[in-house]
C-alpha cells in the first residue's frame, strides 16, 4: 500500500483493523450466499400428489409404507394444456418392514 503522506502508526493500525473487519464480514457473507446457492431446491410433494391418478393415490394411502420419496424426474417434462412445461416427478414408496427378531 502506498501512502501519500506520513501517517502515524496508531492511525495506520486503526485503518487496517477496519479494513480487516470489513473483509471478514464480506467473507462471511460470501460463505453464507455460497452455501444457500448450493442447497438443492426440494420439490413440492403436493404437486406430485395432485398429478397421481385416483388408483395410484388409493394404492399409496392403503399401503403400509415406511416412507415415500418424491423427487423431480431428471429428464421428463410435461406440457400442460396452456402450453407451459412442467417438470415430472417420480414417487417411490418404501414398504414398512418389521425389524428382524433377535433371538
Amino acid at each position: 500500500m502506498k501512502l501519500r503522506r506520513e501517517v502515524d502508526l496508531q492511525t495506520f493500525r486503526e485503518v487496517t483493523q477496519e479494513m480487516d473487519a470489513a473483509l471478514d464480514q464480506l467473507a462471511r457473507e460470501h460463505k453464507r450466499l455460497a452455501s444457500e446457492a448450493a442447497m438443492p431446491v426440494l420439490p413440492d410433494p403436493s404437486l406430485a400428489w395432485e398429478d397421481l391418478s385416483v388408483e395410484d393415490r388409493r394404492a399409496l394411502t392403503e399401503m403400509l409404507v415406511d416412507k415415500i420419496v418424491i423427487r423431480q424426474h431428471p429428464h421428463v417434462m410435461v406440457e400442460t394444456p396452456d402450453g407451459t412445461r412442467k417438470r415430472s416427478y417420480t414417487i417411490r414408496a418404501i414398504p414398512y418392514q418389521d425389524a428382524p427378531a433377535r433371538g
